[in-house]
């Protein structure tokens, strides 16, 4: 039982046990502020797993570039998906499948170039993949390095896609660099209906 005291304010004559030791110890900084006790490892003891996970120590952890591209199921799915139309485009490529090929309104259609006794000859194959267009074809070639001062812009021809398959057109184009954009249309086509091929003389 601790001290009382009377209405006077006097202390009844009780002593406490601890007279002759100070009520608090002395602080080494002086000041009066209570002490607290911070104890990590303590804290931590009664945290849970999560909690203390986080808080060990493992090291910086190493650069991947693959970790987060799996960190999620999706982004595993795109991931996938993107590395099988790469192969894809690999595989496209070796075997020459992918070579410049395109679909023109049923027409498997291919434009190469060589030079042939200092001409440049474009070559252009077509096979027909069930029903196709037959009739004029228009062909527009431009170079890609700038016409001489003697060469035209756009060299215009036209040739005629008949109903054999395979079919092969050969011409000849007045430039003398090595690389051409070729666009082919034909009446009818529309507003978007060409196509255009980049073409490199071997």
């Amino acid at each position: 039982m601790g001290e009382t005291t009377d209405e006077t304010g006097e202390l009844d004559g009780k002593e406490r046990p601890n007279e002759g030791m100070p009520l608090s110890g002395d602080r080494p900084d002086g000041s009066e502020e209570p002490l607290f006790y911070y104890s990590r490892s303590r804290r931590l003891a009664k945290a849970p797993a999560k909690v203390r996970a986080l808080y060990e120590e493992s090291g910086k952890p190493k650069f991947s570039l693959v970790r987060p591209l799996l960190s999620t199921k999706t982004n595993a799915v795109m991931f996938a998906t993107l590395a099988a139309l790469v192969l894809i485009s690999l595989a496209l490529g070796v075997s020459g499948l992918g070579s410049g090929t395109q679909d023109y309104y049923g027409n498997r259609v291919s434009m190469t170039a060589v030079r042939y006794e200092g001409a440049a000859v474009v070559i252009l194959t077509k096979t027909r993949s069930g029903a196709a267009y037959t009739g004029p074809l228009d062909i527009a070639v431009s170079p890609l390095e700038g016409a001489g001062p003697e060469e035209p812009g756009v060299y215009l021809y036209r040739l005629n896609f008949s109903p054999r398959s395979p079919e092969e057109f050969r011409f000849s184009i007045p430039f003398s660099g090595s690389r051409f954009l070729a666009e082919i249309s034909h009446e009818g086509a529309g507003e978007g209906g060409g196509l255009a091929f980049r073409i490199k003389i071997k």
